[in-house]
């Protein structure tokens, strides 16, 4: 409690109702250093090129960095998870349905003509027909 008269019990004992360590410290690992590149980059975890900005202190070739990696969705909610997701699959249900529709279809029309005649076949066998 932040007011004066709160912070103590009666007797003179410190208040503490209840803590909670919401800081996420060890979430990321971040065991892993590099050091900056004369152009001012890092090379991420990832494989990605990262600038760091020119306002940051320290920002000479050779300074350390530690860094860290963290997948997004353990971040999100469950509901949020669920929620990306279904709009993931919803999409690439889209996009598999009208690529079979169109390869069914072609199915459908049997083989298109060739230069070399219909269905494939030579100019010269059509004639023989």
């Amino acid at each position: 409690p932040g007011a004066p008269g709160l912070q103590t019990t009666s007797d003179g004992k410190p208040k503490m109702i209840d803590l909670v360590d919401c800081t996420g410290s060890g979430d990321v690992d971040t065991s892993k250093e590099t050091e900056l590149e004369a152009d001012g980059t890092l090379k991420g975890l990832s494989g990605r090129s990262l600038t760091v900005p020119a306002e940051w202190p320290d920002r000479a070739a050779g300074t350390k960095y530690r860094l860290g990696l963290k997948r997004a969705f353990e971040l999100y909610p469950r509901p949020l998870v669920a929620r990306v997701k279904a709009e993931r699959r919803r999409r690439h249900d889209e996009t598999q349905r009208a690529v079979a529709e169109e390869e069914r279809r072609k199915a459908a029309l049997g083989p298109l003509p060739t230069a070399e005649g219909e269905a494939g076949r030579k100019g010269g066998e059509l004639a023989a027909l």
